[in-house]
């Protein structure tokens, strides 16, 4: 998701060397709390719901809606911000950092195929990137720390457990699970879904992001964002598919998600009670699940805040709203 660089300082023998990630700073021309497509239907707000920020919505407008014997409960205004219209589809992703992750996911990535016997695995990003390729076996990690340049990759599935402390880790698969109570700041890029189980916590800056570049010929499989319940994620969550397929992508959030930073569907972002986003969402259509009944764009119980999330927070170049200004996002480490 980000770029990286360093520095070199040196006096005679003695050099020293700094690593850093590389962020953007928000458009604040583009940045919103909510972005959703015009459909020509209006988005229907319900219960505790709260949006700050300015808004993209169709023109349609916004209505109230009384559901499960509640009605409306928010502000007034109904959105504290400006009002705009949206288009017939989403502002797109950056084609340069696709064609990226393209070129990246089709590369032969040589690497050891085996976690056995380590108890940590540490590589400096002065030094190659450190691959470890499963290729076609499913693999089930536990009890490891990664540290700095290294990436997991699968031709099938991943599971992280709650046991694996990761610090700057990426993981490209097929499928990647993360058992419940896991901390860490990561990269999880995937083709077909991340499911994350509940209690789990991902620290700034972290990534979820599917990308399909195209599969002919194979039965169309839903690509899948999944929070379990009480999750906290700090960064940026996305989908993204080449080819439009009839079952739209998902990001899914459960009960008590609270996210710092981004979030971008490209199909449809289904919440539960009691979501808090700090940042935006742009999607290009809203799904409301209660016990009993699917909403098609309302958003109930929702807290939806763009002017909460922090001042220095940076965002990567695929995203629509990413200015023009390159900032250090993050010192890596030190020689």
């Amino acid at each position: 998701m980000y770029d990286m660089g360093s520095s070199v300082a040196f006096s005679q023998k003695d050099t020293l060397y700094k690593t850093f990630s590389i962020g953007y700073n928000l458009d604040s021309a583009k940045w919103a709390a909510l972005y959703l497509i015009d459909e020509e239907r209006p988005l229907s707000l319900s219960g505790k719901t709260s949006i700050i920020g300015d808004v993209y919505i169709p023109k349609a407008g916004l209505t109230t809606a009384y559901v499960d014997n509640k009605a409306y409960q928010g502000d007034k205004r109904l959105v504290i911000g400006a009002k705009k219209n949206s288009g017939k589809t989403l502002p797109p992703l950056s084609a340069g950092r696709l064609a990226m992750f393209k070129q990246f996911i089709e590369k032969n990535h040589p690497g050891d195929s085996s976690l056995s016997h380590k108890d940590s695995l540490a590589q400096s990003f002065l030094l190659p990137t450190r691959y470890v390729n499963f290729k076609k076996e499913f693999q089930s990690i536990s009890n490891i720390k990664f540290t700095g340049n290294v990436i997991l990759m699968s031709d099938t599935t991943i599971t992280l457990d709650s046991t694996v402390i990761a610090k700057e880790l990426m993981v490209f698969a097929k499928t990647i699970k993360i058992k419940s109570g896991f901390h860490g700041n990561c990269q999880l890029f995937a083709r077909d879904s991340i499911s994350i189980d509940s209690n789990c916590r991902f620290a700034y800056p972290s990534c979820l992001g599917i990308l399909r570049f195209g599969q002919p010929g194979l039965a169309p499989v839903r690509e899948n964002i999944l929070l379990g319940n009480k999750c906290s994620f700090n960064g940026i969550i996305f989908t993204y598919e080449k080819t439009e397929s009839a079952l739209k992508p998902m990001i899914d959030l459960g009960r008590g998600v609270r996210i710092t930073g981004q979030v971008y569907s490209q199909g449809s972002l289904r919440t539960k009670d009691s979501v808090d986003v700090d940042g935006s969402v742009f999607s290009s259509q809203f799904l409301y699940q209660d016990a009993f009944t699917l909403f098609q764009n309302y958003l109930i119980n929702i807290t939806m805040n763009s002017k909460a999330l922090s001042p220095y927070y940076l965002t990567g170049d695929l995203c629509p709203v990413a200015g023009q200004k390159k900032k250090v996002l993050q010192w890596l480490e030190a020689n």
